[in-house]
């Protein structure tokens, strides 16, 4: 019943960036947690793609471990991306 949500966001003040928000089962209803920021992007992708190499799991040991993978940039470029391995989990996870 945990859910965990990682993404990529962006405007035009921001350059794309690593985030997540999630809920634990025992949580009520319709609300995730706050947003958190996992890694400030520094620069933009100059091509028109996005995304393609991000992914979300749940650690089979503990099954209360998140682990995500996504791209950030360091500067601004074609292919400047890099990939960035976090992990959470929820405090009260069972």
């Amino acid at each position: 019943g945990n859910i965990l949500l990682g993404y990529s966001a962006a405007s035009s003040s921001e350059a794309p960036s690593i985030r997540f928000t999630g809920r634990a089962a025992k949580d009520p209803a319709n609300l995730m947690a706050s947003e958190a920021l996992v890694v400030a992007g520094k620069g933009s992708q100059t091509l028109d793609r996005w995304g393609d190499y991000s992914s979300i799991s749940l650690d089979p040991f503990d099954r209360c471990t998140f682990w995500l993978t996504a791209e950030y940039l360091d500067q601004d470029g074609a292919f400047e991306w890099k990939t960035f391995v976090a992990h959470t989990k929820f405090q009260n996870c069972e």
